[in-house]
């Protein structure tokens, strides 16, 4: 029988990762893991087990619990995010944009609203919409008015 090295899961992973298999794999362009990067992995590690000598169930079944913790806490740190842009609305921020040139400017403004688009929360400065990962200050208006 075939016998499945680190170096085979190695390569299985790498194709993975640089989406060198034979089926379609939605990229993030980044070196996330996602769900379906995960399942996919947990398949390939299945079927590239050595038959005589598979890995136990209680691995699989801890695996897959850590990943079900690991995507709770993900959801729970986006809905922490979103929450935290809700408050922001009538503060005033700095946030940081970058140009088509690649100029990064700095803006500072009241947030007006705040509106979720696919599960991100956006800023609305000036008409203008900006992510919350651009946000790089929250300013204190009554320790600007005391100075």
């Amino acid at each position: 029988m075939a016998e499945v090295s680190s170096n085979n899961l190695m390569q299985s992973l790498e194709d993975l990762a640089y989406n060198n298999t034979s089926t379609t794999t939605n990229t993030r362009g980044s070196s996330e893991l996602g769900k379906e990067e995960f399942l996919e992995l947990l398949v390939c590690q299945m079927q590239n087990q050595d038959p005589l000598e598979p890995q136990d169930n209680s691995a699989f079944t801890a695996q897959l619990a850590q990943f079900s913790s690991l995507e709770q806490m993900t959801n729970m740190n986006d809905t922490l995010t979103n929450s935290t842009a809700f408050g922001l609305v009538g503060k005033t921020v700095s946030v940081s944009s970058t140009d088509a040139t690649g100029a990064v400017s700095e803006k500072s403004g009241v947030v007006e609203s705040v509106y979720i688009s696919e599960g991100n929360a956006k800023l609305y400065i000036g008409g203008v919409a900006y992510s919350m990962e651009d946000l790089v200050e929250v300013l204190d208006e009554t320790t600007e008015e005391e100075s």
